[in-house]
């Protein structure tokens, strides 16, 4: 178990500069990733079951991928469409002219781009889907984008050349989007907290190149370290050296107690860059309020992957299904046979039916009882025997894994007994659509979230 990130310091320690903020957002983010490290580890192995990714040990093994059939049934009954947006007034006064036609402009706006595809609204969500489905957090961010232009008005003249108006610059909007964007979950660190209101501060990670360092913050984007670690190595130590494909991870953090996002790359020395924030959210961070998290308690605001609530179960019928697997493959007809008696073997070899094939040593056969003298076949009433227990034994864990995790037969499309009463039927479904109906309205809830966000970003900030 790793231990926790322990220290004396406090924040007035660290100075009100650059340096001092350097400083204070390395021991935030170290002691930040340490909160999460364990759930880390069990994502990753979470998604490389997922992705039935097998280690060199587990090579010869069978797998009965019956978590890839569920996540996959999930979300197809999770998300099956694309959401519309209802944007309505809290209190519909017929008099209420402004709040009617905002409520209208908002709705068609934020429609039309869901169905355009321009904000990635949908990809964002399908993605944040399978991030609570599988890892066990999904995350989502709302994003402000403008772009600008300095139009230049020319000074205005009368007929004898009196200026009436003088000339002037001024910096216009060109272009403005409210994007959705999704967050990878390694992507992603926020303060440790017991529930989301004690969040102090979360951070999101981009890779940027040198280019991009230098478009964005100038003349020390040329001094940052290129540290980005290789993507998908299993060695999360491993650094790239400094080529032209470098990246550094450069950590964007919204700090809640200061009002304030800052720019910052683990071990430089200054942080990139600070700005007051821009965006004047009711609640600061771009991200829901209420995150899409899986089995998360109240002591602790860290994720716990589905997969995990029933490993051992998926794990013991991956067991029996490899036994299974090996059993089956040792099913065939062989035996030992008196090496003296070659005629013997031809029973087996040659092809034909009603055969009868002469024996050269028919004395000797007769002598040791015939054929079942001669010929002893491989035990195969001990093996089936075997196998059919196997079987059934797996289709007693498969059960139980269902009752674990609330998925019922009329759920998984599986035939209902015809013996089966209408109210026993109904039961099941019930059964298992509780839980799904749950999960249905926190998925819900969460699309219309960041829709809210967005909403909010348009009505402060669009012309």
């Amino acid at each position: 178990m790793a231990e926790p990130v322990t220290t004396d310091a406090q924040e007035s320690d660290y100075k009100e500069d650059r340096h001092g903020y350097a400083q204070r957002w390395d021991l935030e983010l170290k002691a930040a990733r340490k909160e999460l490290e364990k759930w880390h580890r069990q994502a990753t192995m979470v998604v490389e079951r997922f992705e039935d990714q097998r280690h060199d040990s587990h090579t010869g093994d069978t797998r009965w991928n019956l978590y890839w059939a569920n996540v996959t049934t999930q979300q197809g009954l999770l998300y099956g469409r694309t959401p519309q947006v209802d944007v309505a007034r809290r209190f519909a006064d017929t008099k209420d002219v402004q709040g009617r036609t905002a409520a209208e402009l908002l709705e068609r706006l934020l429609n039309t781009e869901i169905h355009d595809g321009q904000d990635g609204y949908s990809a964002a969500l399908e993605n944040v889907l399978f991030d609570r489905l599988v890892p066990g957090m999904g995350v989502g961010r709302v994003r402000y984008e403008v772009e600008t232009e300095t139009v230049t008005v020319e000074a205005r003249t009368d007929a004898a050349g009196a200026v009436m108006a003088e000339g002037f610059s001024e910096v216009r909007k060109k272009r403005e989007d409210a994007l959705v964007d999704y967050v990878p979950w390694p992507d992603y660190l926020y303060s440790p907290c017991r529930v989301p209101s004690e969040k102090r501060w979360e951070a999101f990670k981009a890779f940027m190149s040198r280019s991009d360092l230098v478009e964005r913050f100038g003349e020390v984007g040329q001094l940052v370290p290129l540290n980005a670690k290789r993507a998908g190595s299993s060695d999360m130590e491993r650094e790239w050296q400094a080529t032209p494909w470098a990246r550094a991870e450069v950590w964007e953090i919204w700090d809640k107690e200061r009002l304030e996002v800052v720019w910052h790359v683990e071990g430089y020395h200054v942080v990139l860059d600070v700005k007051p924030d821009k965006l004047q959210l009711d609640d600061f961070f771009p991200t829901p309020s209420k995150p899409l998290i899986a089995n998360a308690t109240t002591s602790k605001l860290v994720p716990k992957p589905d997969f995990a609530m029933a490993q051992d179960l998926y794990n013991s019928i991956d067991d029996l299904s490899t036994r299974i697997d090996m059993i089956q493959k040792a099913l065939k007809v062989a035996g030992i046979h008196d090496k003296t008696l070659g005629d013997l073997q031809r029973l087996l070899l040659e092809g034909g039916e009603n055969v009868l094939i002469p024996a050269e040593n028919w004395p000797a056969l007769q002598g040791q009882g015939g054929l079942k003298g001669a010929i002893d076949f491989f035990p195969l009433a001990d093996l089936v025997a075997a196998l059919t227990h196997l079987r059934e034994q797996r289709e007693v864990e498969i059960q139980a894994l269902y009752q674990i995790t609330g998925w019922s037969d009329i759920m998984r499309g599986q035939a209902v007994d015809p013996r089966e009463t209408a109210t026993a039927t109904t039961s099941k479904a019930r059964f298992g659509g509780v839980r799904v109906q749950r999960l249905q309205d926190e998925f819900a809830r969460y699309a219309s979230d960041l829709q809210r966000l967005k909403a909010e970003v348009i009505a402060k900030h669009f012309d």
